[in-house]
């Protein structure tokens, strides 16, 4: 009974609580395929909220590119 009536004044200060987090990462490099030797990169995006209070991860999204360079070293 006293959770039920606290709980409506404790419900803001928990939403206040969201944090973002917006990692990036790029990675470079060569794949060998047999002789051949080809040059890529690939570029993530990721936006995460979290609950700091529980650790809870509320809500993510991402976004990835890649990209080949077909020209052989």
């Amino acid at each position: 009974m006293e959770m039920s009536i606290n709980r409506s004044s404790i419900s803001p200060n928990i939403r206040e609580t969201q944090g973002p987090i917006i990692p990036a990462v790029g990675i470079a490099g060569t794949a060998r395929l047999m002789w051949l030797n080809h040059n890529f990169m690939v570029h993530v995006d990721s936006h995460v909220t979290v609950d700091s209070v529980f650790l809870d991860v509320i809500d993510q999204e991402n976004t990835s590119e890649l990209e080949v360079f077909t020209a052989a070293t």
